[in-house]
């Protein structure tokens, strides 16, 4: 547990001083951090649903909220390969939509 808090602390400590009281980005962190111990693979089948799922946002009437759905979509799935930092820095940068 000791060893865990110290490379959240690492973590908070590299992202620079205007984080490290950002309850959020450690939320983040630790979140991470979890997922990166659990890592995993992404077989054909959990490839194939996320396949359908964009393909349904690219057939959506909704632009927005099809761009809403598929930027969930891609964040899940970078998470589930193992690419849990990139989404934590994507959800820290200010979204824009139409």
């Amino acid at each position: 547990m000791k060893n865990e808090a110290e490379r959240i602390q690492k973590e908070i400590n590299k992202l620079g001083p205007e984080y490290a009281e950002d309850g959020i980005v450690r939320h983040i962190l630790r979140k991470r951090l979890a997922q990166e111990l659990s890592r995993n693979t992404m077989d054909k089948k959990q490839l194939a649903t996320y396949k359908k799922a964009m393909i349904e946002c690219a057939r959506n009437d909704d632009p927005e909220k099809a761009h809403k759905h598929a930027d969930t979509l891609l964040c899940n799935m970078l998470i589930e390969l193992g690419h849990g930092e990139i989404v934590d820095i994507y959800h820290i940068v200010t979204k824009w939509y139409a």
